[in-house]
């Protein structure tokens, strides 16, 4: 096969009890890993893995063929590629007969320039017993994670943004409440209680329970005066790349993550004394395989807070800009389509029985031609109105219109404070001194 092979094995009283306990357990049982025909890694540990609402799906046993979501943990002094843990996936094949819609997900992040996962195929056995057609061995954001994209930075604070879950006594979910940016309580100081569930501050190299960055964070998205909003969110995120981890989102139809209509499936990372970063994860409702129409919009989302971000001038225009760099970089069948080409002709060589991608192709196509359509009625050249305006202190205002790719204007070879009033017009408050301006 072209693909690596993994395999668990596990001995009976493991089994039983895997069996037995609850499906939510993570407590891992022992196991050895075996990768390829020539490395064992004895004392490795494994339990299912997934949210409550994947994991109650799983029916089947652990030696059956289910392709059940697993996690493998390996001793500290033998890592597996570097690495103490991997995740493992099924790739959904009921959902997604290509087996790549995912993985085109992130390969269509990193052509955008943002963080991805890095998914790689392999084939999965538990004692003899393959699971599922294939599997994904897929990076998640953690502490390597954090060591590969933000290496000059890797001590910062790491976040899992996801559901807020309550259960019953059976361990039947009751409620679960998804993760959001509002303040809570809505006046007075903020509560952090309340955010620790759906805001989990990770460990990453040591425990620490200072949330004061967050709730800063929090107080600046929610800032009320909108002439200082901008500058509040912009001091503490990376605004171009929120904007990119959003579109990326939507332009896939991956529904099920915070910044569009769920509040989970996402990541955020603060390296020490910088800006606020977002990280994808999870985008297995994508490219039609569950996901919304190639005619959605790009602003649907759950969370007020980022709702407010989507249309304001500041942040609408990076926010269009990045799916304009999307519709004339990956999203053109020229990237895209030979690289479908060539996975689905791999996994067609190790005799995987998957769709063609050619689904996946049509899709993207509607929805290149949809978001084009989108940005087609708003764009404009770049224009100075005719006249300007001066205040009693002396200030001229001068305004106009600018295209997408315009992110500063420089007067006199000064760049100027900018303050956009609409997603293409902007306006300059330029002091003068005495005398006559010709401009």
């Amino acid at each position: 096969s072209d693909f690596g092979n993994y395999r668990l094995w596990i001995a009976e009283d493991n089994v039983d009890e895997w069996n037995r306990r609850d499906r939510l357990s993570n407590e891992p049982l022992d196991c050895t890993f075996v990768y390829g025909d020539f490395r064992a890694i004895y004392n490795a540990g494994s339990r299912y893995r997934g949210s409550y609402f994947a994991r109650s799906q799983y029916v089947g046993s652990l030696e059956s063929d289910d392709p059940a979501a697993m996690v493998v943990l390996f001793p500290a002094d033998d890592p597996f590629l570097g690495i103490d843990r991997i995740k493992l996936d099924g790739l959904e094949p009921d959902r997604d007969p290509t087996l790549q819609r995912e993985m085109a997900s992130y390969w269509i992040a990193e052509r955008m320039g943002v963080p991805f996962c890095h998914q790689r195929h392999v084939h999965f056995q538990v004692n003899g017993t393959t699971k599922g057609r294939l599997f994904a061995d897929t990076q998640h954001p953690s502490s390597e994670f954090v060591d590969c994209w933000f290496p000059q930075s890797p001590e910062g604070d790491l976040y899992k943004i996801d559901d807020w879950y309550e259960f019953d006594d059976s361990l039947f979910g009751e409620f679960n409440v998804e993760a959001t940016l509002r303040r809570f309580p809505t006046s007075g100081p903020l509560d952090p209680t309340h955010y620790r569930w759906n805001w989990e501050k990770k460990s990453h190299r040591g425990l620490d329970d200072d949330h004061s960055e967050f709730l800063g964070l929090v107080e600046a998205l929610n800032t009320p005066d909108d002439r200082i909003y901008a500058h509040a969110v912009d001091s503490l995120i990376d605004a171009d790349q929120w904007m990119r981890v959003f579109a990326v989102r939507h332009i896939v139809g991956d529904w099920d993550g915070y910044g569009y209509l769920r509040g989970k499936n996402m990541w955020a990372y603060r390296p020490e004394g910088g800006r606020w970063r977002l990280l994808l994860w999870d985008l297995d409702f994508a490219l039609g395989a569950g996901s919304h129409g190639t005619s959605a919009s790009m602003y649907e989302v759950s969370d007020d807070t980022i709702h407010r971000m989507f249309h304001h001038p500041r942040f609408s225009r990076v926010y269009q800009r990045a799916w304009k760099d999307a519709i004339e970089g990956p999203l053109q069948s020229s990237a895209m389509d030979p690289r479908l080409d060539r996975i689905h002709t791999a996994l067609q060589r190790s005799r995987i029985p998957v769709d063609s991608p050619e689904v996946i192709k049509f899709w993207v196509a509607a929805r290149r031609r949809y978001l084009e359509g989108q940005l087609d009625r708003q764009e404009s050249d770049f224009a100075l109105n005719p006249s300007t305006g001066i205040d009693p202190e002396g200030t001229a205002i001068l305004a106009g219109s600018a295209p997408l790719e315009v992110d500063t204007i420089r007067v006199n070879s000064e760049y100027v404070p900018l303050e956009w009033t609409s997603d293409r017009n902007w306006r300059i408050r330029l002091p003068l001194q005495s005398g006559e301006h010709v401009y």
